[in-house]
């Protein structure tokens, strides 16, 4: 015998399975216009006693019927009747069947849930039909009209449980966003500049899983762009006569600092920004701090390819990814105190790296290899950082790789 409890769970598993294929075919139906109700055929066995376990529990079986005949749900109640010789003829529950998704959802405690999933389902049918449609596709492509419908169509399916959990203001915003976003398909502007009330960053990167698939449904486009903040790069100028009216401290981003227009001698990247603040005058020269993996956004500064490059950067695993990302746009950089020399010398000054970086670096000098191989060699990944060595060693190394006959400063 199935008790209610069983059952209901029984009916919302059934629900969360087929929940999406309903959403599907509901959307599918209304940018049709076909307005025929969603038709479902599910039914569930409630194991009626046989006579044997009526026998053995008869009161038991009248309360498992009794229950069910008061159940709120009853009029699901497929009843049949039982000839039994020894408790005469009786009454029983025999399955739950179920014709609409709604019968279903309501019976499994989902009601709530459904009723504003097909309603956003319809909602976004209905914006299809009206606008967007139209905005995806030229009155030449019409012909891709119903493969256009499918793809979208199985979207909606895969972002229904997200959609149907948005709050009323989250979901109508979704819409706006989505309206502006097929209203201006070239245009690029900051989130900010949307001109929907409550929008921001934040919002849009929390709900980018529901809209960014939708988008890319209707507009077969891998995703939509928003303009980013640039990254701002900390910058000493360690040459007077470089600085621009006298300003040696400066943050610029990539495109600012291509636009500068003194070609310096000399170029360090640093890892630390202390040690960009710390650093010696040098004539010629300026000094940048790194950022990390930023250091990629340096593919826009175009004139650093005619000039000499030192970078600098913490002796891991890490710091040797950056420099070979580093190498990918500018491969003429070279690498200052990141060496098996200066990890020997500083050894008892290393830590363990927590998130060792083991993967494939093309970019690299065979020196800087053994010493990342060094590095890797233990059980635990070592590193050394940048700001521990002391700065009476960087004082003395820099001079020597400003002289070396491999590196052009001095010419």
């Amino acid at each position: 015998m199935i008790s209610i409890t069983e059952a209901k769970n029984k009916v919302a598993h059934y629900f969360d399975r087929n929940q999406t294929h309903w959403a599907v075919a509901l959307f599918e139906r209304a940018i049709t216009d076909n307005n025929e109700p969603l038709q479902v055929d599910y039914s569930l066995s409630l194991k009626p006693p046989t006579e044997k376990e009526v026998l053995r529990d008869t009161t038991q079986a009248r309360a498992w019927a009794r229950a069910w005949r008061k159940d709120p749900h009853a009029s699901f109640i497929q009843w049949i009747t039982r000839e039994w010789s020894s408790v005469g003829r009786q009454e029983v529950p025999d399955r739950l069947v179920f014709t609409s998704p709604e019968d279903i959802a309501g019976f499994a405690h989902r009601k709530s849930q459904w009723n504003k999933s097909w309603k956003r389902c319809l909602a976004l049918a209905s914006r299809w039909n009206s606008r967007w449609r139209a905005q995806c596709l030229m009155p030449e492509q019409l012909y891709l009209c119903t493969t256009l419908d499918q793809n979208v169509a199985q979207v909606v399916g895969k972002t229904l449980l997200k959609s149907s959990s948005l709050s009323d203001k989250d979901w109508d915003m979704l819409l706006l966003v989505l309206d502006w976003l097929l209203d201006n398909p070239e245009t690029r502007v900051y989130v900010r500049q949307l001109p929907i009330r409550g929008i921001d960053s934040k919002w849009l990167e929390q709900h980018r899983a529901v809209i960014e698939p939708l988008y890319s449904a209707m507009t077969e486009k891998p995703g939509f762009v928003f303009l980013k903040t640039p990254h701002q790069f900390r910058m000493k100028f360690l040459d007077a006569a470089l600085a621009p009216d006298g300003i040696c401290d400066l943050s610029l981003s990539p495109q600012e600092l291509n636009r500068y227009p003194k070609l310096p001698k000399l170029v360090f990247i640093l890892e630390n920004l202390v040690s960009v603040l710390a650093f010696p005058a040098i004539d010629g020269a300026l000094v940048i701090h790194g950022s990390g993996y930023a250091v990629s956004a340096f593919s826009d500064v175009t004139w650093l390819r005619q000039v000499p490059v030192l970078y600098w950067g913490d002796l891991d695993s890490n710091g040797f990814a950056i420099l070979n990302q580093l190498r990918h746009h500018h491969p003429h950089v070279t690498s200052m105190m990141m060496d098996t020399k200066t990890l020997e010398q500083h050894r008892e000054l290393c830590v363990y790296e927590e998130r060792p970086n083991r993967g494939s670096f093309d970019h690299l000098t065979a020196e800087e290899r053994e010493t990342l191989d060094l590095l890797l060699s233990g059980d635990k990944a070592l590193r050394l950082e940048q700001e521990r060595i002391e700065w009476d060693y960087v004082l003395r190394e820099v001079p020597m790789y400003l002289s070396s006959p491999t590196f052009n400063y001095m010419d």
